[in-house]
């Protein structure tokens, strides 16, 4: 018998569970028959559903009340995402230009010979300077956070 009324105990949780979702719309045809087959069977949950329909009518028909006290939530800060993007994007903007600079290379290399020239010389000195600059600015971004107006120092 006590394996009985665990069975009846789940199967009136689930058409509890149904009728409210009932309300909102969220059952699907199976569902609905079920739960309807149940409540022909279980006063109890019959009771339970109708008393349920009752009070979410009063609820949605009820008036909005204004709150007594003004109620202010913190405002949510963003701080460790906005720098993961930030290092995400330094990170990126790096790879592309070393790759970049590497492809040039590469390509102006296997053009000319292995012997350094004056001009080859010249284009590497001109790279790393671009490289350092694009660095530089990379690394100094603005952070409102920290610094309203200002430039900060990101840290990576």
């Amino acid at each position: 018998m006590r394996t009985i009324m665990r069975t009846t105990g789940r199967r009136c949780d689930r058409a509890r569970e149904y009728a409210s979702l009932r309300l909102d719309g969220e059952l699907s045809d199976f569902e609905r028959a079920l739960l309807d087959s149940h409540l022909e069977r279980c006063p109890s949950c019959r009771v339970f559903a109708d008393d349920l329909v009752g009070v979410t009518d009063r609820l949605r028909t009820a008036p909005l009340e204004e709150p007594a006290i003004a109620i202010t939530l913190p405002r949510r800060r963003l701080v460790a995402l906005r720098r993961i993007q930030v290092s995400a994007a330094a990170a990126a903007a790096v790879v592309s230009v070393v790759g970049i600079g590497t492809l040039f290379s590469l390509l102006d290399s296997s053009a000319t010979t292995r012997t350094p020239t004056a001009a080859n010389l010249a284009s590497m000195a001109s790279e790393k300077r671009d490289f350092r600059d694009l660095r530089r600015a990379v690394l100094t971004t603005p952070h409102p956070e920290r610094h309203p107006g200002g430039l900060g120092v990101l840290n990576v």
